[in-house]
């Protein structure tokens, strides 16, 4: 989402302004379509980062920018199934209860995993085998840890540290965008 607020902004050729436009409207469409609740919470924060990007466009281009969402806030309303409204429902008793949906057990495991295989992990794509469950680490932080060990996440925060040392030289819209990600990414 911040990519194609970044292209339709750019105004290179209409085609690529038109098509990151219909990206926009159907990016929030096809997360409702998937019940992603952190989908969701991904998407509000994409979203934060619009009056930025409309700041220097056209009252016409805002115009239509909010027509689009209205269009795509009215089909997901109309066509989305209702299990996925429901199950999108439950974001907020699962950030209440503090379990986010029985993740912190797969966390709890996986940390155990971490500290019998602490220095080089438990190999790469193995986090289900090192933890001995069926469920993945739906966290990118620990899955590298565990898989990874400290030889591999250590070299992985170097690698997120020079990205986010990149991102702060920036300026303008590629900072917003190159942050937005980063901050999307990261949750």
């Amino acid at each position: 989402i911040p990519l194609a607020f970044y292209v339709a902004n750019q105004r290179v050729h209409w085609v690529n302004t038109w098509l990151a436009r219909g990206y926009l409207m159907l990016a929030p469409i096809a997360i409702v379509l998937t019940s992603s609740r952190a989908g969701i919470v991904v998407m509000a924060i994409a979203f934060s980062g619009l009056p930025s990007f409309l700041r220097r466009q056209t009252p016409v281009t805002k115009l239509v920018t909010v027509l689009m969402f209205v269009v795509a806030a009215y089909l997901a309303w109309n066509y989305a199934p209702q299990q996925s409204w429901n199950r999108i429902g439950t974001l907020v008793t699962s950030l209440r209860a503090g379990d986010l949906n029985s993740r912190e057990l797969v966390w709890q495991n996986g940390l155990r995993a971490f500290h019998s295989h602490y220095l080089v992990g438990v190999g790469a794509g193995a986090f289900q085998a090192g933890t001995q469950s069926c469920f993945d680490a739906h966290n990118t932080f620990l899955a590298v840890l565990v898989e990874q060990g400290l030889v591999g996440f250590s070299m992985f925060s170097v690698l997120l540290g020079f990205v986010v040392y990149s991102v702060t030289r920036l300026r303008g819209d590629e900072r917003m965008m190159c942050a937005l990600l980063l901050l999307c990414w990261g949750v």
